[in-house]
Order: structure tokens, then sequence, then C-alpha cells
């Protein structure tokens, strides 16, 4: 990623970074992906237990919180988004953005 930067700097384009490219596919496969949609698929095939959740928040769970997006659902003193940035902060990423929709 660096050297593709620094290409694109040295460009002005990505033109250039083509070879240093991978395909979604080839990410997936790096960081285990096909994995993780098995476990959830396991996961989200066993009935629900109310310790245990996979995937998107239940109907139950977002009934108390209406209006609220999921990134803003509290857990524990905390909402879901303040623990991704501070995973992402852990892993050494410091600058985040957050899109957001109507």
């Amino acid at each position: 990623m660096q050297k593709a930067c620094a290409v694109i700097l040295e460009n002005d384009r990505s033109l250039e970074t083509e070879v240093f490219c991978s395909t979604v596919n080839a990410v997936f496969d790096v960081v285990g992906f096909a994995d993780v949609r098995e476990k959830t698929s396991v996961c989200t095939s066993r009935p629900a237990r109310h310790h245990t959740r996979c995937g998107r928040p239940g109907a139950e769970l977002l009934q108390h919180f209406p209006g609220l997006p999921t990134c803003a659902l509290p857990l524990q003193g905390k909402t879901v988004l303040q623990r991704q940035i501070e995973t992402l902060n852990r892993a050494g990423i410091t600058e985040s953005w957050v899109i957001t929709g109507l």
C-alpha cells in the first residue's frame, strides 16, 4: 500500500498502481472471509439465544432504541461505532471517516 500511494503521488494518478492491486476476492481469501461467512451462516442458522447473536441486531433489540442506526446502539457503555473506531486505533489507523445516509 505504501508503494502504491507513493506511485500515485509521483504520477498524480493511479494508473501505474494496477500492478500493486489485488481483487476483492483475493483480499477476502487472505483475511479468511470465507471462514467468517461460513461461521456466520452456521451461527445465524442456530436458534437465537439471549447471549449469542450474529449479524444484524434483531427486532427485539431495535424496538428498545427506535430510530437509532445500528452503529449508535449502546453496548456496555459504548456505541458500536465507538468500539469499531477503538479497534481501528489499536490497529494503528488513527484517522477514520464515517459516511452517513439520510
